[in-house]
């Protein structure tokens, strides 16, 4: 199971053609110039197996701003991610983020990229790689990952993936790139279905990533009623169940 994870930030998706892209420019209600446009381009312009950001990123330095990045994200929102903001939340000079990012293309590009490092390494300690055949198995990994990502020293990743979602909304370009990262989840749901000898049709593939998404949103947004270990493995283990009907 999760045979698809190849090394951690490597996204699969298909490939964009260059030629539809390069003919897109900046929306009249965006903030995006052209050089930020043409930042996407590039980034859209890779193979299914380059990382979505630089290799310069793979730096002490690019992980250090990324996931400060991360951090002003989740903290101040989108309005609040700012060079600046970056450089202080990483305790580094300022300019330190722009040197790396010239422009926020390059910036959110970067975060997208380490955030999905940062999730893959969460699903993978727990264990993803390992041979589950039994809906009760499947249903006691989903709660871990859901508590996992949730807790108290992750779940800033939750909020950050949301101002994301909602940076691609506002930022037509970027979401060929969110569209990436979509894909590399659902594979990992399907080696899940597939596992289980469960239909693995691409809509109930986005069926259970989208299952595993709302509950660990729920818990994060709603802790005032965040629900047990046990009552995640219940829910995901009905879920998986009713596959079977389909």
């Amino acid at each position: 199971m999760f045979a698809l994870i190849v090394s951690v930030g490597e996204v699969t998706g298909p490939r964009v053609g260059r030629a539809k892209l390069s003919a897109i420019s900046p929306d009249p209600g965006s903030n995006l110039d052209r050089g930020e446009v043409a930042s996407y381009v590039r980034c859209f312009g890779m193979s299914s197996t380059q990382s979505l950001t630089p290799k310069a990123e793979a730096s002490p330095r690019s992980r250090i701003v990324t996931d400060a990045a991360i951090t002003v994200l989740a903290k101040y929102g989108s309005r609040g991610l700012t060079h600046r903001a970056v450089d202080s939340e990483a305790g580094l000079p300022e300019g330190s983020t722009s040197n790396l990012f010239r422009n926020r293309a390059d910036l959110m590009s970067a975060i997208l990229n380490a955030h999905v490092e940062r999730e893959l390494a969460i699903i993978d300690s727990l264990g993803v790689q390992d041979s589950i055949d039994s809906i009760d198995d499947a249903a006691v990994l989903i709660a871990n990952v859901i508590e996992s990502i949730s807790a108290a020293d992750s779940r800033y990743l939750i909020t950050a993936r949301y101002e994301i979602y909602l940076e691609g909304l506002r930022q037509e370009p970027f979401q060929p790139l969110i569209a990436q990262v979509r894909t590399k989840f659902i594979s990992i749901a399907e080696e899940i279905l597939r596992g289980l000898n469960l239909p693995t049709d691409a809509y109930i593939a986005q069926g259970l990533a989208s299952f595993v998404d709302g509950l660990t949103a729920a818990q994060v947004f709603h802790p005032g009623s965040a629900l047990s270990h046990q009552e995640l493995k219940a829910l995901a283990a009905a879920f998986l169940k009713s596959l079977k009907a389909l």
